[in-house]
């Protein structure tokens, strides 16, 4: 075979492959987005059903009623909002358990959640991982 004939044949491949990469991430991007858009109409919901149990206590106590349920309802429902939102975070950023810890130390997050953010977060770093960023901070 001729040289030239070779190239252009390598120069399709590669050209089909490019299309190829290209559909599939394509295709990724868009599951992506429809994850998150979920994620946040279940936010969106999460929000809406605690703020009605925080109305439903206020017109309770207003009223001269126990507004146990209510609170306990919305209380759950805060919770809730907080999980998914540590998800949809830990996600997005795929973060780590350090990530987490230098989250907490600059003030970002509380302390009290902390379990909550790590249960979706990876492991912690190795020790080569740990130096590179520790430098990186240098710079």
């Amino acid at each position: 075979m001729e040289p030239n004939i070779l190239l252009d044949y390598l120069k399709i491949s590669i050209s089909i492959l490019s299309f190829v990469f290209a559909v599939w991430q394509y295709l990724q991007k868009r599951r992506i987005k429809k994850i998150i858009a979920l994620e946040a109409i279940e936010l969106h919901k999460n929000i809406a059903v605690a703020l009605g149990a925080t109305q439903a206590a206020k017109n309770a106590i207003a009223n001269g009623q126990s507004a146990n349920f209510e609170i306990g309802r919305a209380e759950g429902l805060c919770q809730s909002i907080l999980h998914e939102s540590a998800k949809l975070y830990c996600n997005l950023k795929d973060t780590r358990i350090d990530d987490i810890d230098d989250l907490i130390s600059n003030g970002q997050l509380s302390n009290q959640y902390k379990h909550i953010y790590n249960s979706y977060s990876d492991p912690k770093r190795g020790w080569l991982r740990m130096k590179i960023k520790g430098l990186a901070k240098l710079f």
